[in-house]
């Protein structure tokens, strides 16, 4: 976690203030649209709670049914934890990403979460105001738990959702503006889809 650039919970650690001659040299993370701009949307750590417990139910990483049921208590329960936006990312897997999901299951209280109608709180008091009993991890389940490149994937995963749904949106724009502009249907003849080889462009032509 140290390698994450995090803003102070209540319960961190807090630094004194800089010297007054260092004060021009600092630059407060707050002033970047709020604390929102510090970690992980709430869709993608959502996206990447739900993928490693898809991974982890193949069985191969040997770990206990609870741990999958208490990643599902997460999402069930809306307590999602705040994962830095700025650290370690697909550097030989998510590794500090992903401890802070694995932090949140054994109601760690260093580890922060966003909770519906709660906002941000601390996993302990999460997990207990939900009757979420904590998990202890045994052998290797920690490793199981950060060993992937589990937000990465959620991110793209999302990420071409979006695009799916932009591409349609392009689709229909161009079929309305050609109608209202009272175009010509020939540049869509389907005799330039067939001598190209793409077939999105094929299936494009053909709607």
């Amino acid at each position: 976690m140290s390698l994450s650039f995090f803003l102070s919970g209540e319960r961190d650690h807090h630094t004194a203030p800089p010297k007054k001659s260092l004060g021009k040299h600092g630059h407060n993370l707050m002033l970047d649209s709020g604390s929102e701009s510090s970690y992980l949307p709430w869709s993608w750590a959502r996206a990447a709670i739900l993928i490693r417990m898809n991974s982890l139910i193949s069985g191969c990483p040997a770990v206990r049914p609870v741990i999958v049921e208490r990643m599902q208590d997460l999402l069930k329960h809306d307590i999602i934890p705040m994962i830095p936006l700025r650290g370690s990312i697909s550097s030989s897997g998510d590794l500090s990403p992903l401890s802070y999901i694995s932090g949140a299951i054994q109601g760690k209280s260093t580890i922060r979460v966003l909770s519906r109608g709660s906002g941000d709180m601390y996993a302990d008091t999460a997990l207990a105001n939900t009757s979420v009993e904590p998990v202890t991890l045994q052998a290797k389940e920690g490793l199981a738990m950060i060993n992937g490149t589990t937000i990465s994937a959620a991110v793209a995963a999302l990420a071409l959702y979006d695009t799916h749904g932009l591409a349609i949106l392009a689709q229909v724009l161009i079929a309305v503006s050609v109608e209202a502009l009272n175009g010509s249907t020939e540049s869509f003849h389907p005799f330039f889809s067939k001598i190209r080889p793409h077939p999105g462009q094929n299936a494009l032509a053909i709607s």
